[in-house]
């Protein structure tokens, strides 16, 4: 029973730091893709109704993602997480994950030889520590109706004191959204030459498809030619293309 209590005090340390998330303290980041460039409602919601572009990128073993150009060794938790939106496999995960660890907190402490006192800080200091996993996963997390979108999450969480001078603010539709530069490079043979691992442009429906397309290859041809620290690497390879059909707006 002793133990009980102290379980039960874990769980409402572990739902006061989950429900603080994003609110104190920490901050999360996050850069979203898509599997697919051809499901219509991106389009119409991301692409400027049709007019947007939609930029394919190609992952291996090569591919850096990096928060510091200049401080390419320094090491940010950044990780790439495909979105969950099962809500039964989201409540399994959860679930599993708090069961697990309510059992092994009860065993630890019934064998522990602390007091009340020490059982209750110690209980909360695993609180506080399995947060950052449960964190993983909630942000990982996403309503079953946007399943189409098949979606990827590039994520960064940052404390609110950490690094202040690498937040940056743009404007969209008067509301000030922070964010943080990320680069996503290849290294080419030269270690100090960086590629961008384009692989394909799509244009969106409401665009025209030999105009469209003409411009992007010129594009790409004079950007691979530029002075940029990143550059883009035969740009005759990377697939251009419309979405085979038209939008009307």
């Amino acid at each position: 029973m002793e133990e009980n209590k102290h379980i039960r005090s874990f769980l409402d340390s572990v739902k006061i730091h989950v429900s603080a998330f994003g609110r104190f303290i920490h901050q999360p980041y996050l850069a979203c893709f898509c599997e697919s460039p051809r499901i219509l409602s991106q389009w119409r919601s991301y692409g400027e109704s049709g007019k947007g572009y939609c930029i394919g990128l190609k992952f291996s073993e090569k591919t850096k993602i990096l928060a510091d150009l200049e401080n390419p060794e320094k090491k940010y938790d950044l990780y790439l997480r495909k979105v969950i939106y099962s809500e039964e496999k989201q409540n399994f995960l959860v679930n599993t994950f708090l069961d697990e660890s309510a059992n092994c907190l009860s065993s630890i402490l019934k064998n522990s030889g602390f007091d009340d006192r020490k059982k209750n800080q110690f209980s909360t200091s695993i609180a506080a520590a399995l947060n950052n996993i449960l964190i993983d996963m909630i942000l990982c997390f996403k309503h079953e109706a946007f399943k189409e979108e098949k979606e990827w999450r590039l994520i960064r969480v940052l404390l609110d004191y950490e690094e202040p001078e690498t937040v940056r603010f743009r404007e969209k539709e008067s509301v000030l959204i922070p964010y943080l530069k990320t680069n996503i490079i290849e290294y080419l043979e030269k270690k100090e030459e960086m590629s961008f691992p384009i692989s394909s442009l799509f244009f969106g429906p409401s665009l025209d498809k030999n105009v469209t397309e003409s411009a992007l290859r010129i594009f790409l041809f004079n950007q691979s030619k530029s002075d940029s620290k990143i550059l883009i690497k035969n740009p005759g390879r990377i697939k251009i293309d419309g979405m085979g059909y038209t939008l009307r707006s």
